[in-house]
């Protein structure tokens, strides 16, 4: 059998040879060299794989031949497929259409892949089920597939064949195809179901003598020819083929398609072959609700009419649109194709005398339209636009000016490669499009494109294009891409384009800078002229035009477009890198100059003389002054100020961030305050310095003010200074005009290094600055602006703010000095007293008083007050609070003991604080100040001030404390802030406890005694009693450990439910019953779905029950093992459990491994809504677990009699293989 299999191969491979010499005309469809040409209305051009430099110099394009018997080209879906049918071979005979067939088709994965995919199963397309492929017999020399092809679910196309392959030299294999019948088969062999029913057509392709070409290419695809004689069978269109979901309404256009169809070819059919009609699939025809008649009628043969002859072409052209669908990498291959672009930049044929002349004419009509006008409404767009008609020419020039966020090659390498199979894909509507590269061996290439005018005929343009690149003194790249007609080019080649005669020629020049400015970023700067060829068009036509034009830079803009902050840093750390780099390096003499002139200025300026300080809470970590020049007390136009914070960075990188004055964050800013305008001046490029010009919005009815300032930075040893002055222009191009009063500014920036805080880099940032606003302005106008001027400082604080570190580091030095050092410090006589004072008020008077219980925001820390009444109208409240917190009781000293930590200032004033100071007297001992208001000014009551001083002091190994105590001191002036100075005295004392899961515990009561002053109601001191002792709450989540403690301990519980075995049948049933009773709703009052989990489906009764009872239910669906879940319930002592029932106190016995039944007690603060008072509830029961199955878990809460409340429930758990539990709760009795 094998060596019959060889002869046949040996004479069908003479056959093919003959056939080769016959259709060698053909092979000319085979793409041509990539670098040479591309078209968006063919595949890009492919060749046998090439040099990999992309400049090197490649043979002309080729040309069909023009004989006689040259073949057709057909269009196809895809624009990546050439296709043709030799003219002349056609034959229409009672069953079938034959033709010559061929087609080419870039395929986007290696040879030797796609070879391998071929002749195996992974060829199939399983997204869309349109190409599939089974492998049925496998041989020695061939193998035998299976293809179904699928139109959009209409019609289909079948072929069986065998493929024999063939290696041939240079990675190139070559595959013989032949069609065979089911007779060719093994008997054992069965040919699959059809995958996909569809509704319409169904043919079977016979190939004779075809061959397979497959050849590398470059960027690691593949060059796919396909060449046969194609016969197209006639099939029958059984009723099976028709989706069972077909609409009546279809099935009757279908069959009176088919009918006509039938009717007008007049051709007997043969039945078809059983590889498209099956028994098997007569089970569905079973289902359908189709009538007789219509099951008779799609019976019958389909025929093709006169004329269509050209079928089977377009079939074969649907496949190789398929083939290419299956294996497209477009996005994979421009990216190949880019990067070995950029790669061999280096290898580029040098310019030639006319590249270099284009270059730098298209350099001088940049530098001619640096005075370009801008186009109004565009002063703040990301892309400046500007318009302008140079002398002596017509036609006027547009130009752009944007930021890129990605590198100058990556920018530069997308301009240039303009036939990627993306560009091909956006372009494909334009009727031309042709591109030729590597012009007579140099960089040149040729573009050719039409563009539609609405309203005129359609133009034509050739344009020749070349580009260049150079490299700054600094190092960094500029790429130029110089466009000009292709009528100036005086190479020897030029391509002509058939085109439609009613198109006109039209011109195009143009220029893209594209400039380095980061790794990552750089500056496009595109300047574009078209000349449409149009007699007296209107020159605002003609912007028109150019304006549209303008907008694909835009567009480019947005396809690189990355995170806003991140782009900001990239150009702030390359700009401290330079800073780095020129540290001491003299300034050029117009900027020792600006240097001068401003210290000069403000060297009699006095700076602790005459300041006012600027008093506002928005500024936490910078403070302000200011002085004024005032014509009279009530207006003025001069004014000094003064700003000094402590910032998280180098002096480099806070300077670099300030240099950066169009950042994308300080624009969207800009735009959030509705300046009018906001833009970097372009006049004056150098490393060191910027001009910038800006409108600010004044309140109304004053005019906006324009302020243009130049800026110079120098770098010295530890320190950058930025010295900015009023720039010397007259007029700034906004694009229209723009109503303001020129104002004038200077100053000074110094950014001084620091030492390192906790590993974290320090600078203290000084501004000192000089208004001139113009015009005689009010005092409280310039009180308004002055501080948001200044507060740029501020702005660099904030940007650059790493507060979670610095408090850590902090944190963690005081904590070790507290340990390794607190029982060393020596405390003087006055410590002494003050601290037994407060021991003896909080702990000792206090120990038997009658203390009264508060609501505490946290259910964890318990609260309570007692008050010692000095008169009839007022009160003088002791409040204190307790709980354990997950830390040492050394960090929980150092984190309470640091007032003025980043983390407690914040909280200070988010939470009504008006200002907060601290006075460090030794290691253990400081004055402590701050204002409050927490909502006193709402009930008509003043802020309260305290000064107090504070001492923390180690009692023993085990016991901290730490006392405050008002006091009266000189400088601190009662009143401030229109404040009422309140008196009062705190004590905190730390007790260590045994760790829990090696984590530290330590329990701490805070008291304080604070009397307010005045006449405080009884009932506003119970109000702020708890955001007082609150403190303590903010320090016990500050530690939290709850989620660390709490699994541990779950872990064990999951494994010991997991290994419970059930309980005995008796148990089961009566829980089951116990949960089906709780389970049912009440019958009698209204049941309403509860708002407080939006998560579970929670029901409660309306109505009040008897003996003050009520029922609820919840069904809650978790993500989580059955287990799981049951041991969270179980776990009655967690701390999470206890925050989400707000129980305030639980007691429960230790969980015995081998026993699931325990007494638990829980005790719930009831808070009256009338007003009332409730004493608090305390509920004893007793839980029990019982698995009832492998898949429902139950647990019961029954209630102890004579204990309290009562409280009676039942929870279910159940779940599936462990996974996808959900959980059903009934409570009843309160």
């Amino acid at each position: 059998m094998i060596a019959a299999l060889h002869a046949e191969l040996k004479a069908k491979a003479v056959e093919i040879a003959q056939l080769k010499a016959e259709k060698a005309e053909l092979l000319t469809l085979s793409p041509q060299p990539k670098q040479n040409h591309s078209s968006s209305s063919s595949i890009p051009p492919t060749s046998p794989k090439t040099p990999t430099n992309p400049f090197s110099p490649l043979s002309p394009t080729s040309k069909l031949s023009s004989h006689t018997s040259h073949p057709s080209t057909f269009s196809t879906s895809s624009p990546h497929v050439r296709a043709s049918r030799q003219k002349g071979s056609n034959t229409l005979s009672q069953n079938t259409i034959t033709n010559n067939c061929i087609f080419n088709v870039s395929i986007h994965t290696p040879p030797l892949q796609f070879f391998s995919d071929l002749l195996g199963s992974q060829m199939s397309n399983s997204d869309s089920k349109s190409l599939y492929q089974e492998v049925l017999e496998s041989h020695a020399t061939s193998k035998v597939v299976y293809w179904s092809f699928t139109f959009s679910q209409k019609n289909q196309c079948d072929l069986l064949l065998r493929l024999t392959p063939s290696p041939q030299p240079n990675n190139t294999i070559e595959i013989l195809v032949t069609s065979i019948t089911e007779d060719d088969l093994e008997p054992c062999t069965v040919i699959p179901e059809p995958h996909v029913r569809i509704v319409g057509r169904r043919f079977r392709l016979r190939l004779n003598n075809g061959v397979m070409k497959v050849e590398d290419l470059e960027f690691g695809q593949s060059s796919f020819t396909f060449m046969a004689e194609v016969e197209l069978l006639e099939v029958d269109i059984d009723e099976t083929t028709f989706a069972p979901s077909i609409s009546s309404k279809v099935a009757s256009m279908i069959r009176k398609g088919v009918s006509f169809s039938n009717r007008m070819s007049g051709i007997k059919g043969q039945k078809s072959s059983k590889l498209f009609i099956r028994k098997s699939t007569s089970k569905l025809a079973q289902k359908e609700s189709f009538s007789s008649r219509f099951g008779e009628t799609t019976a019958k043969t389909l025929g093709f009419v006169s004329g269509d002859a050209e079928e089977c072409q377009r079939l074969f052209c649907k496949i190789a649109d398929m083939f290419y669908e299956r294996f497209k990498k477009e996005d994979v291959i421009d990216q190949r194709m880019k990067e070995d672009f950029i790669s061999n930049i280096p290898n580029a044929p040098p310019l030639t005398l006319d590249e270099q002349s284009l270059v730098a004419e298209s350099m001088n009509i940049v530098d001619e339209l640096a005075n370009a006008s801008r186009i109004a409404g565009t002063v703040n767009e990301s892309v400046e636009k500007f318009l302008k008609v140079l002398e002596g020419e017509s036609a006027g020039w547009g130009k752009t000016v944007a930021k890129m966020n990605t590198s100058a090659v990556t920018l530069f390498s997308s301009l240039w490669l303009i036939d990627t199979y993306k560009l091909k894909a956006e372009t494909k509507q334009i009727a031309i499009r042709e591109i030729w590269t590597n012009l007579d061996g140099t960089r040149s290439q040729q573009y050719t494109r039409s563009f539609s005018l609405p309203g005129f005929k359609d133009r034509v343009f050739e344009a020749w294009q070349t580009w260049d690149v150079t490299v700054d003194a600094d190092g960094r790249q500029t790429f130029i891409i110089a466009i000009s007609p292709l009528d100036k080019y005086k190479g020897t080649t030029r391509h002509k384009v058939a085109m439609d005669k009613s198109m006109v020629k039209a011109t195009s020049r143009g220029v893209y800078v594209i400039k380095e400015l980061t790794e990552n970023t750089c500056e496009w700067t595109r300047a574009q002229q078209f000349d449409l060829n149009i007699a007296g068009v209107p020159l605002r036509v003609a912007n028109i035009i150019a304006k549209e034009e303008l907008k694909k830079a835009n567009k480019t803009q947005e396809k690189f477009r990355r995170n806003g902050k991140e782009v900001d840093r990239e150009t702030m750390n390359a700009l401290a890198r330079v800073m780095e780099e020129k540290k001491n390096e003299p300034l050029m003499q117009d900027q020792v100059a600006v240097f001068e002139r401003c210290e000069e200025f403000f060297g009699d300026v006095n700076c602790s003389e005459g300041w006012k300080p600027i008093d506002t809470v928005a500024y936490l970590n910078s403070k302000m002054w200011m002085q004024y020049f005032a014509s009279n007390k009530r207006e003025m136009s001069m004014a000094f100020g003064r700003a000094v914070g402590i910032a998280d960075g180098t002096a480099e990188e806070l300077a670099a961030w300030q240099m950066d004055f169009c950042s994308d964050e300080k624009m969207r800013t800009n735009i959030r305050e509705k300046n009018p305008a906001r833009l970097e001046l372009t006049h004056l490029k150098r490393v060191n310095e910027i001009t910038f010009a800006t409108v600010k919005k004044m309140p109304f009815p004053l005019d906006n003010r324009e302020f243009i300032v130049r800026l110079v930075w120098k770098s010295e040893d530890g320190k950058v200074l930025i010295a900015f002055e009023p720039a010397d222009i007259e007029e700034v191009d906004y694009g229209l005009r723009l109503r303001s009063i020129r104002a004038r500014t200077r100053g000074i920036w110094q950014f001084e290094n620091l030492q390192d805080r906790g590993g974290v880099k320090q600078c203290r940032v000084t501004l000192i600055q000089h208004f001139d606003i113009g015009g005689i302005i009010p005092k409280w106008i310039v009180d308004k602006k002055l501080p948001h001027s200044l507060s740029a400082v501020q702005e660099v604080i904030d940007e650059f703010r790493q507060d979670e570190k610095i408090d850590a580091a902090e944190l963690k030095e005081q904590a070790t000095f507290v340990r390794e050092r607190g029982q060393d410090e020596v405390y003087s006589e006055e410590e002494n007293a003050l601290i037994q004072r407060t021991i003896e008020k909080f702990e000792v008077s206090l120990k038997d008083g009658g203390w009264s219980k508060l609501k505490s925001p946290d259910n964890l820390v318990k609260m309570e007050i007692v008050f010692e009444e000095t008169n009839k109208k007022s009160t003088i409240g002791v409040g204190r609070a307790i709980t354990v917190v997950d830390a040492s009781a050394e960090e929980c000293v150092a984190w309470e003991f640091n007032k003025m930590s980043r983390q407690s200032q914040w909280g200070h004033y988010e939470e009504g604080g008006l200002g907060k100071s601290e006075v460090k007297l030794n290691d253990h001992h400081s004055i402590y100040n701050a204002i409050f208001d927490y909502g006193l000014s709402a009930v008509g009551l003043s802020p309260r001030e305290v000064l107090m001083k504070k001492i923390w002091k180690v009692l023993d190994e085990q016991t901290i404390i730490v006392t405050y105590e008002s006091f009266e001191h000189p400088h601190y002036p009662v009143g401030t802030k229109n404040s009422i100075r309140a008196t009062g005295a705190a004590f905190w004392r730390y007790e260590k406890l045994p760790e829990v899961d090696g984590i530290p515990q330590t329990r701490v009561a805070y008291s304080q005694q604070l009397d307010l002053k005045g006449l405080i109601p009884k009932a506003v001191v119970n109000t702020k009693a708890p955001q007082q002792l609150g403190f303590l709450s903010t320090m016990r989540k500050k530690f939290d450990r709850s989620t660390d403690m709490d699994s541990s301990r779950r872990e064990k519980l999951v494994r010991i439910i997991a290994q419970k075995g059930l309980d005995d049948e008796n148990t089961g049933v009566n829980a089951l019953k116990k949960f089906e009773e709780l389970y049912e709703e009440k019958e009698d009052g209204s049941v309403r779905s509860s708002r407080s989990y939006g998560l579970a489906d929670s029901k409660v009764h309306a109505g009040l029950l008897t003996g003050g009872h009520a029922w609820g239910r919840t069904v809650v669906r978790f993500n989580a093992k059955m287990e799981s879940v049951a041991a969270f319930f179980w776990d009655f002592g967690s701390n999470k459990n206890m925050q989400i029932s707000g129980d305030v106190e639980r007691i429960f016995e230790e969980d015995d491994d081998n026993v699931f039944k325990k007494v638990v007690k829980r005790r719930q603060y009831l808070e009256s809504t009338h007003g009332g008072s409730h004493r608090d509830r305390l509920f004893t029961s007793e839980m029990s677990l019982c698995r009832v199955n492998s898949d429902n878990i139950i647990i019961l809460i029954s209630p102890v009699e004579g204990e309290g409340g009562r409280e009676d429930g039942a929870m279910g758990v159940g779940g599936k293989g462990g996974n996808g539990s959900g959980i059903e709760s009934s409570r009843f009795g309160f």
